[in-house]
């Protein structure tokens, strides 16, 4: 699943537009042209109730591009327009602005909710924590070869089921420890292979561990490249984990329920 999560581009997307909107109710509920706006804002001497229209497209695009500094971006621009939307109340109550100071009160209130909401530990947690990312997750190739790994002084055997350049899948009868760096060595087609990485969650329902691949060396990373190139020549079926997506979604789920360090 190539796509962000719906709320967050749902979030995004109301803020990128919110100019657009906020135009059209002025003009078709409140009988107010942009033009009345911005004589209203000379009036009074408050050019941020225009400056503010051009906060929420630039809030909007960094949360929907959902990086680790897209959260303080967002919350700074959320706090700046919540103390200039209070501010506004108050002129638009002076002036016998009612029905449009309630509109903005509404408005303020849908902002302090939202970023209260993207102030909670486990959508914070979903941020900051690239590995619950599953949308950035390369492709994955389907894959059937032995394998070991090397963990506590003793050897455990394994298959690996798919593979991807950020990690790949495996099962063994072996409990393998999570959260452990690791080298994964296996063979394909006379391509001897040494991967470092960590158990990142195991899937109960299929038995196996999600691999991800970390701190590798440049000749691991080319050996890597090489196993890529000769996948494709194959003309295997890329997919992402076995194309289970709602799997990869559903494990984002339990991740965000883990508490938040």
């Amino acid at each position: 699943m190539r796509n962000k999560p719906w709320w967050i581009v749902l979030i995004g997307i109301l803020h990128i537009l919110e100019p657009v909107m906020s135009i059209s109710i002025n003009y078709f509920g409140f009988n107010n042209t942009p033009l009345d706006l911005i004589n209203f804002a000379i009036r009074t001497d408050n050019y941020f109730i225009i400056f503010s229209k051009f906060l929420f497209p630039l809030a909007g695009i960094s949360i929907i591009m959902y990086r680790k500094w897209s959260l303080p971006v967002f919350w700074l621009i959320e706090l700046f327009v919540i103390v200039l939307n209070i501010k506004n109340i108050g002129i638009f109550f002076k002036y016998d602005y009612n029905l449009l100071a309630w509109f903005y009160i509404n408005g303020t209130i849908f902002n302090i909710v939202v970023t209260s909401y993207l102030l909670l530990p486990s959508v914070r947690k979903s941020f900051f924590d690239s590995s619950l990312h599953w949308w950035k997750n390369k492709e994955r190739f389907p894959m059937s070869v032995a394998g070991k790994t090397f963990f506590d002084g003793k050897e455990a055997e394994l298959s690996i089921v798919n593979i991807s350049e950020s990690g790949l899948f495996f099962t063994s009868k072996v409990q393998i420890p999570l959260d452990v760096k690791l080298d994964l060595i296996f063979n394909y087609d006379e391509l001897d292979l040494n991967l470092s990485g960590r158990c990142v969650y195991f899937n109960e329902a299929r038995d196996g561990y999600g691999f991800e691949l970390t701190m590798l060396t440049r000749k691991q990373k080319k050996s890597l490249r090489v196993l890529m190139k000769i996948l494709n020549k194959l003309g295997l079926i890329s997919e992402r984990d076995m194309g289970s997506t709602w799997n990869d979604f559903k494990r984002w789920i339990k991740k965000l329920r883990e508490p938040a360090k």
